[in-house]
């Protein structure tokens, strides 16, 4: 069964990334393979189920010979800044 996306900002990220690596002809295995990474990993941006890390964001630009902030900019995260402050502050276990 698929994943359902993690968040919005990652469901328009994995549409932004595709709309670009299909506009420069890249199947995601091209793509993949010269970004360094996997092609799990492109179609799970792709769909929205994952976000990368900054260093993989930079090596898929680089790729797509874009701006890095194409694929990020305006993203709006799932809770406001604002009300995470709110939320009272808990310890992770270790």
């Amino acid at each position: 069964m698929p994943q359902p996306p993690v968040s919005a900002a990652a469901q328009e990220f994995g549409q932004r990334l595709r709309k670009q690596r299909q506009a420069k002809k890249l199947t995601q295995l091209n793509l993949a393979y010269q970004s360094g990474s996997t092609v799990a990993a492109i179609s799970n941006y792709e769909n929205g189920r994952a976000l990368p890390s900054l260093s993989t964001l930079l090596d898929i630009a680089y790729v797509l010979e874009i701006d890095p902030g194409t694929l990020i900019k305006r993203l709006q995260p799932d809770t406001p800044p604002t009300e995470l402050l709110a939320q009272p502050h808990r310890r992770r276990a270790t």
